[in-house]
């Protein structure tokens, strides 16, 4: 191997020191080695400080986006669920009992009793779905530190939390929020509940909001905002010991769908429903089970745009009457059991109703058992398909006068299939005038007069009527053959 000298290293290298090209290009190439050994020292020093960073950073940031929440253990040997675990790298920090931990979903506490969580977030969230649903242990939250204004959805927050009495929503900012379906769903503690945080908001769907909250007596719907929701369906469902809501401060609106809004209210006395519902398709179920109401202002309820009364007012066993006057049944398609089981009813005036569209009116009146007074002069439900059980059990009932109108030359109603259990159990019915029916599509009609007294009088059209089902009749039942005739 040869070896040189200074001096003759010197004189070999000469050339390229002497050469500018090479030289800038040294020049560059060094250049190239000093930056890149910087980006690697920062990024090592970056790395090896990352927590300390973050220490520094973070906390006067995330201090004012933290939930912070109570949960009761009963078992230690249990392990608790603190929230989803889908949030769990949302999470910036987890304090139990004010002592940093690991960021979990689930904990075993070493004690009984109440332990206090807080959850501090990296940066604001924009859905809290299912955050703390089915939380079995949780029994209060405290949402005055979240930084909520970018917050879209609260869909099952609280959904299933059992336990829970208490949500305080001060300071809450609810400007962007669109969905709260089933929010509370299933709290069955919460005994009041004030969302004083949701008067500026984009509100569209609130369905289940307080369903099966069955403990729920109070609500403050004072400063709730909901012009643009749309979606209302269940939103009281089952709310067993509610005695009165005031529904006079929140806007309807734009509502369509109310169906089961008030299901299952049983305590439910009371009503203001002074409320908008002239956009409303669905109101299937809306104050079933209502046992309590005992009557309805119903003048100012807008009705054109229904579809659906299915089940309407069913077991709403305190009414005594209704005025229906000013409904509009004309887009109705479905009116099946509509009065089922509303045992006090006793007058009922459906005369001249639009009922062209309705196809179902199966169990309608079904149990309507001290209903002695029914109207149903001049309508036209010329595309009936189902009256299975329409007037089962009405033992109050002393006579059925059905009469049409001429409607688009349409006179008889002619397309009704099944009439199973129609009059069975009217065990006081002695008149019916039936001779609007033309029962050549009915395929179903078992026990159609079983249980009518002895005697009695049935109209009819022998043109239109089956003599199958005349035969149905009790025996010393007179029959009268009468052509229809419309007004």
């Amino acid at each position: 191997m040869n070896k040189f000298s200074v001096k003759e290293k010197d004189e070999l290298l000469k050339p390229y020191y002497t050469d500018k090209k090479t030289q800038i290009i040294a020049l560059i190439v060094f250049s190239v080695l000093v930056l890149a050994s910087a980006i690697v020292i920062i990024v090592l020093n970056a790395t090896n400080s990352n927590e300390s960073m973050e220490e520094e950073l973070l906390p006067g940031y995330i201090e004012s986006n933290s939930i912070t929440a109570e949960y009761l253990v009963e078992d230690p040997s249990k392990t608790i669920l603190l929230y989803n675990d889908s949030y769990t790298d949302l999470i910036h920090t987890l304090k139990i009992d004010g002592n940093k931990v690991n960021v979990t979903n689930e904990y075993q506490f070493d004690s009984q009793g109440e332990h206090t969580i807080q959850i501090y977030f990296k940066k604001p969230l924009k859905s809290m779905n299912n955050f703390f649903a089915k939380c079995e242990d949780l029994i209060e939250v405290n949402l005055m530190n979240l930084t909520s204004e970018k917050l879209r959805s609260t869909v099952n927050m609280f959904n299933g939390c059992e336990k829970l009495s208490n949500v305080n929503f001060t300071n809450f900012d609810s400007s962007n929020l669109n969905n709260i379906s089933n929010m509370f769903n299933g709290c069955s503690s919460l005994y009041s509940i004030d969302i004083i945080g949701f008067s500026d908001n984009e509100l569209e769907d609130m369905s289940g909001l307080f369903a099966n909250c069955t403990n729920l007596t109070i609500i403050n719907l004072y400063s709730f905002n909901s012009r643009k929701v749309f979606n209302m369906s269940n939103a009281f469902y089952k709310c067993e010991n509610l005695e009165e809501i005031e529904l006079n401060h929140i806007s309807t609106l734009n509502a369509l769908d109310m169906s089961n809004m008030f299901y299952g209210c049983s305590s439910l006395y009371y009503i203001n429903q002074d409320f908008d519902t002239s956009k409303v398709i669905y109101m299937n179920g809306m104050f079933q089970g209502c046992k309590n109401l005992t009557n309805f202002t119903l003048e100012n309820f807008e009705t054109e745009n229904v579809e659906d009364m299915n089940l309407m007012f069913s077991d709403c066993e305190s009414i005594t009457q209704l005025n229906l006057s000013n409904f509009n049944t004309q887009n109705v398609k479905n009116m099946s059991g509509m009065f089922q089981n509303c045992i006090s009813l006793e007058a009922l005036n459906l005369s001249d109703s639009n009922f062209k569209n309705v196809t179902d009116m199966g169990y309608m009146f079904n149990n309507c058992t001290s209903l002695n007074k029914l109207y149903l002069d001049n309508i036209n439900p010329y595309n009936l398909i189902n009256m299975t059980a329409m007037f089962q059990n009405c033992i109050s009932l002393p006579s059925i006068n059905f009469s049409t109108i001429n409607d688009d030359n349409l006179t008889t109603i002619d397309n009704v299939e099944d009439m199973n259990y129609l009059f069975n159990g009217c065990s006081n019915l002695s008149y019916i005038k039936f001779n609007c029916f033309n029962t050549s599509s009915v395929h179903s009609y078992e026990y159609i007069f079983n249980g009518l007294p002895e005697n009695g009088i049935f109209v009819y059209d022998s043109q239109i009527f089956d003599n199958k089902l005349l035969d149905e009749l009790p025996p010393n039942w007179i029959k009268t053959d009468i052509p229809n005739e419309t007004s």
